[in-house]
């Protein structure tokens, strides 16, 4: 989506190349670009905390629905951060850190199991954002608030619960990957007893705050 939206700002005489570390999101991409009309464009296979590309390339870095995924997401921004030229700039975007009301509270419920579950806490606040923008070397730091967020009902919400399969941004292995059988039950039951508290006449609030946060090289 970034890399659609960038087309369109570049101009005849810039380009834009879109990369993702999944092989079938760059067919995705591809399938889409040829129904545009968009030679600007490009997509290719990529790792975004190591890209393939000299220093000082690039007049702009921008990374959607992806910042937290990334293993060390300090050191991803400051590899962009060589990649930039003089003056590019940087973007991204993340969620708050009471965003997805299923992350927050079972955030909560397995700090009992000893288990530490991230999600969002790298850059949960703009205090973070900023902080990690500046440990990189960003000037200018500029973050935009989104507050967003709407109700679901009760019966949606406990089936979001996170399990040793539901992805876990950044964390490798998967912090619940040694929780026992029993273990898991018991955290399961819990998460859907604290939801059950936080229920009202109109569902549960599922918060959707986002930060989109930019800054200069």
């Amino acid at each position: 989506m970034v890399a659609f939206y960038a087309a369109t700002k570049v101009g005849t005489h810039g380009s834009v190349i879109g990369i993702d570390i999944s092989e079938g999101m760059i067919e995705i991409a591809n399938s889409k670009l040829k129904t545009f009309e968009m030679p600007n464009v490009g997509f290719a296979l990529g790792d975004g905390e190591a890209l393939d590309f000299e220093e000082n390339s690039f007049d702009y870095i921008l990374c959607g629905s992806a910042f937290i995924w990334m293993s060390d997401i300090e050191s991803a921004l400051a590899h962009w951060r060589t990649r930039l030229k003089d003056c590019g700039k940087v973007g991204f975007h993340a969620f708050s850190e009471s965003a997805f009301v299923e992350g927050v509270t079972a955030q909560s419920v397995l700090q009992k199991y000893g288990v530490s579950y991230l999600m969002s806490k790298l850059t949960g606040s703009v205090d973070k954002c900023k902080e990690l923008m500046k440990r990189a070397g960003y000037r200018n730091i500029d973050i935009k608030v989104d507050s967003n967020g709407s109700y679901i009902d009760l019966a949606e919400a406990k089936g979001l619960w996170v399990s040793a399969s539901h992805p876990a941004p950044g964390q490798y292995p998967h912090p619940m990957a040694e929780m026992t059988p029993e273990q898991l039950i018991d955290a399961r039951a819990d998460f859907e007893r604290e939801l059950e508290k936080l229920n009202t006449e109109h569902g549960i609030w599922n918060d959707m705050t986002t930060f989109h946060v930019l800054g200069d090289k």
